[in-house]
Parts: structure tokens; sequence; C-alpha cells
């Protein structure tokens, strides 16, 4: 695992190219839902599996 910190946040990735960085993530569907009817971590998991990563739209990183 490479861990970079940049000015807009942290960046984790496979210590090899052609690795895969997994995820574990437990208990997930313990959050309460918000006032949209979502539960933000399950939207943000799914953000990062169907668009092969995330940005923050406040300044686009």
């Amino acid at each position: 695992l490479i861990i970079t910190v940049t000015p807009n946040g942290v960046v984790m990735a496979p210590s090899q190219l052609g690795k895969w960085l997994i995820l574990f993530c437990d208990d997930i569907n313990l959050p309460d839902l918000d006032k949209y009817g979502t539960q933000r971590v399950i939207s943000f998991l799914r953000q990062i599996v169907e668009h092969g990563g995330f940005y923050r739209t406040s300044d686009h990183t």
C-alpha cells in the first residue's frame, strides 16, 4: 500500500502496478438515513465502484 499526502487529501494506491487495493468495510448498513432517504456511506462506496473513483465537487479533485 502506498499512501501519499497531497494538498488536496490522501491518496491510497496498490504498491505495484496491475495490483488491486482491497477495502474492507464492515457494518455499512448501520448509519441512519439522511434527509434524502439515503445512507451516505453506501452511496459513496457505490460511486467508487461505478465510476472507478471519486472526487470532491468543491475543488474538483
